[in-house]
């Protein structure tokens, strides 16, 4: 599955390619440290939370991610950022608190996706304290309570 995209919200299409037709691949965790001459709030934020995101696993996402991958201008000034954290283990709830209390210090909204062994979550659900949270899988979204357990 690729997305493609430009440089508007409505110039998005979902499609499927060979993985042999695949050129390059840009991990989100590759993008963390990208630096960009634009004088925009998404990436200030990001500048913001290099040195708070001390996990190894994380990356950048959605518009400044393909912006920083590709140089293709997708940001504007009412972007949001938009960033993963790899857990293969539990984040503890207290844990995600507190990450979630860093994150929204920044100039702009900041939207972190944990992804767990079997599909992501958000990080403001997760830390909300809801009992249930929705797990999107390869298979669809569930409502589950531990995103780190397999959805029966």
């Amino acid at each position: 599955a690729v997305g493609v995209r430009g440089r508007l919200r409505e110039q998005r299409f979902a499609a499927e390619m060979p993985l042999a037709a695949v050129q390059r691949r840009v991990a989100p965790e590759a993008l963390r440290d990208v630096v960009s001459s634009r004088d925009l709030p998404a990436l200030h934020a990001l500048a913001q939370l290099r040195s708070v995101l001390v996990h190894e696993a994380w990356g950048v996402s959605g518009s400044a991610g393909f912006e920083l991958a590709t140089g293709i201008e997708a940001l504007h000034a009412q972007s949001d950022l938009d960033l993963i954290l790899r857990t293969p283990k539990r984040l503890e709830r207290a844990a995600a608190e507190d990450l979630l209390a860093s994150l929204d210090t920044t100039v702009c909204p900041v939207d972190l996706q944990l992804q767990t062994p079997f599909g992501a979550v958000a990080l403001r659900e997760w830390a909300s304290g809801s009992r249930r949270v929705l797990l999107k899988t390869t298979s669809g979204a569930h409502l589950v309570l531990d995103p780190w357990q397999a959805v029966a």
